[in-house]
C-alpha cells in the first residue's frame, strides 16, 4: 500500500512577496510534501506557469504543476508548451491536473454545457 502523499497550493505575488513565496517553496520542498502549484486563473497578478517556473528553479524534488487548469481558457498547444517548458526546467518534476474550471471560463465570455 502506498503511503499518503500530500500537496500543497501557494499562492503567488502580491499576496505574499517574492521573497516569501521563494522561501514558501524551498521549505515545502524541504520538508517533504510531494507536490506544490498554483491555480491557473486571471485572478492571480502573476502568470500561473511564470509562478511554477519559479517554484521549479527554488525546488530540488518535489513535483510542480497547476493546480487545475482547462482547456477553454488555455489553448491546448499552448498548455502542451508549458508544460513541456516545466518539464525541463524542473528535470522531470511537472505534472498536469486539467478540469473544467467553469469559474474562470464563465468569467472569459465561455459557455459550458
Amino acid at each position: 500500500m502506498a503511503g499518503i502523499r500530500i500537496g500543497l497550493h501557494l499562492h503567488p505575488p502580491p499576496k505574499l512577496s517574492l521573497d516569501a513565496f521563494i522561501e514558501m517553496v524551498r521549505r515545502a520542498d524541504h520538508y517533504g510534501f510531494a507536490r506544490i502549484g498554483t491555480g491557473d486563473t486571471q485572478w492571480h497578478n502573476m502568470e500561473c506557469f511564470v509562478a511554477l517556473t519559479l517554484m521549479a528553479l527554488n525546488s530540488e524534488r518535489i513535483e510542480i504543476g497547476p493546480r487545475v487548469t482547462n482547456p477553454v481558457t488555455r489553448e491546448p498547444s499552448v498548455m502542451a508548451s508549458a508544460m513541456v517548458s516545466l518539464e525541463l526546467i524542473s528535470k522531470g518534476r511537472a505534472v498536469l491536473a486539467i478540469g473544467s474550471s467553469s469559474g474562470s471560463g464563465a468569467t472569459c465570455g465561455h459557455a459550458y454545457s
